[in-house]
């Protein structure tokens, strides 16, 4: 099975419409809030509560190509917009998590678990703190990308 990057934009196609899902930080913050975090979120997905189908898609993409696509769909049967969109809801949710950096020890850390909106807030003070990235860069970039680029800097302190 390929593994997605969570660098890459997620394709949903439906009926000769398409939306790139992106996994950027301020989607993540808001996805994560929905519904009180991504059990609730994911659970809402399979069951493809409309709300939050809209949601995830208006939070991760253009409005102009969401409201494209969310106005076709509301012609159409529900059942087969779910087998189109379901699949790349949960890669999307998949990737507002980021993984450690390549070459970093995977192994469980001794810390305290964080919620993911303190992840997530942590993840905006390393971009805009740290990185120098205003809060606009911030916002549009993924977790990953965030992780990475503050691991990349650390390494270049280091060197």
């Amino acid at each position: 099975m390929t593994t997605l990057s969570a660098y890459d934009e997620i394709t949903l196609e439906y009926g000769g419409n398409a939306v790139f899902l992106r996994p950027s930080l301020l989607a993540a913050i808001r996805l994560e809030r929905l519904h009180d975090g991504f059990p609730a979120l994911l659970r809402k997905i399979d069951e493809f509560d409309t709300r939050t189908v809209r949601s995830v898609i208006t939070y991760s993409t253009d409005r102009a190509a969401a409201d494209t696509l969310l106005t076709h769909t509301a012609t159409q049967p529900l059942s087969r917009f779910k087998q189109a969109a379901q699949v790349p809801m949960f890669d999307l949710v998949a990737a507002l998590m980021p993984q450690s950096p390549e070459g970093q020890d995977q192994t469980e850390s001794a810390g305290t678990p964080m919620p993911w909106s303190e992840v997530y807030r942590e993840l905006f003070k390393l971009a805009t703190g740290w990185l120098n990235w205003t809060p606009e860069t911030a916002w549009n970039a993924t977790p990953q990308e965030i992780t990475d680029a503050f691991s990349a800097h650390i390494a270049k302190l280091k060197a």
